[in-house]
């Protein structure tokens, strides 16, 4: 059985930014959330948002 993943980006889509929250908390660590409002579903999606969340460490990949 092999699963298929399909990965790109969408630069040309319209989104209207929701929501930008970013911290960086007391032992350094980054917290980042990100909320868009897009025209319609991003490939794999069935909601017309688009988010990001990030919690790491500036410069650790």
């Amino acid at each position: 059985m092999t699963t298929r993943l399909h990965v790109g980006i969408l630069a040309n889509m319209k989104a209207e930014l929701l929501y930008r929250s970013k911290s960086i908390l007391s032992d350094g660590a980054i917290v980042e959330m990100v909320i868009w409002k897009v025209p319609r579903p991003v490939i794999g999606s069935l909601h017309a948002y688009k988010y990001s969340l990030f919690y790491g460490y500036d410069g650790f990949v």
